[in-house]
């Protein structure tokens, strides 16, 4: 899952597209012998969507290029700051910082930040 300024979240998912990745949509339906034994697996499964129903909406969700070495059984997520609530605006004026490791211009969250994400 990666996080991105609103204002980057459409360019990143073209860049990913551009890049060979492909828009899915979640597969959430639990194994087969998990179904069978529900009385009614639709009703279970349309419980279960409507829960996920806000981070479908808001998020962009992505299979990995036929070719990358991740591309077996991941997702890559793509996901608006207004949505994750993670403080990317202060990372920069925090360096260095306990809330994130920096690669480039890849901020990865530490601890810190995703405990204030959820507040």
């Amino acid at each position: 899952m990666i996080a991105v300024p609103d204002e980057d979240y459409q360019t990143a998912c073209q860049k990913l597209q551009e890049s060979e990745f492909h828009k899915t949509v979640p597969d959430r339906r639990p194994a087969p012998e998990l179904l069978a034994r529900l009385p009614n697996p639709d009703k279970v499964m349309r419980k279960v969507n409507k829960k996920y129903e806000r981070l479908d909406k808001s998020t962009t969700i992505f299979d990995y290029p036929a070719n990358h070495h991740l591309a077996v059984g991941l997702k890559l997520i793509v996901v608006p700051n207004s949505f994750a609530n993670l403080p990317i605006q202060d990372a920069a004026s925090d360096l260095p910082t306990k809330k994130y490791e920096v690669y480039g211009n890849i901020f990865h969250p530490l601890e810190e930040a995703l405990i204030e994400s959820m507040a």
